[in-house]
């Protein structure tokens, strides 16, 4: 795999390092992803691994941290997380999907234009307005071929965490 990227950020401290703020942003392209692919069984083989897949990916890091008591046998502190990612894959050389877990009735994919990992299986059909297509019994119909039901990547991901110190003993919790 070969992955181009530039970012910027910046670690800034504050109150003699009580206080700290660092932010990144981040913008790359992998290219030659390997990916293991599903062959012809004519072809004696059931797949082969390979470079090929191409994505993109830009996100958002950041982090504050905050000293609220540091003496010499006891000390309390605090820090906050955000991260958010964006990808997509933008080249699978060919193909428009790549089954990454095969064997499962709804499946994680590498499809063009979409996330990595989307979920990807036979969906309810929807009218143009959004609203499901219900057969003369009233039930969803099943669409006839397969599509991509959702991105399972979530839109952000954060954390907290404290930490506490007495003498030689120290306590961390993170949520």
């Amino acid at each position: 795999e070969l992955k181009t990227e530039w970012e910027i950020g910046g670690d800034l401290r504050f109150f003699n390092d009580n206080l700290s703020l660092s932010f990144t942003y981040y913008d790359n392209i992998i290219e030659g992803i390997l990916l293991d692919v599903t062959l012809s069984p004519s072809t004696g083989f059931s797949t082969q691994y390979g470079n090929y897949g191409e994505m993109t990916n830009n996100g958002i890091e950041l982090d504050l941290g905050l000293t609220l008591i540091d003496k010499e046998d006891f000390g309390l502190s605090t820090a906050i997380n955000w991260s958010t990612n964006e990808n997509e894959v933008t080249d699978l050389y060919g193909t428009e999907s790549i089954n990454l877990s095969p064997g499962a009735s709804v499946s994680s994919r590498a499809v063009v234009g979409y996330p990595l990992g989307v979920l990807y299986g036979t969906g309810s059909k929807t009218k143009s307005d959004g609203s499901f297509d219900l057969n003369s019994n009233g039930f969803p119909q099943i669409t006839s071929s397969p599509e991509v039901l959702g991105d399972p990547n979530p839109d952000w991901r954060g954390g907290i965490s404290f930490s506490m110190r007495y003498k030689k003993f120290r306590l961390n919790a993170v949520l």
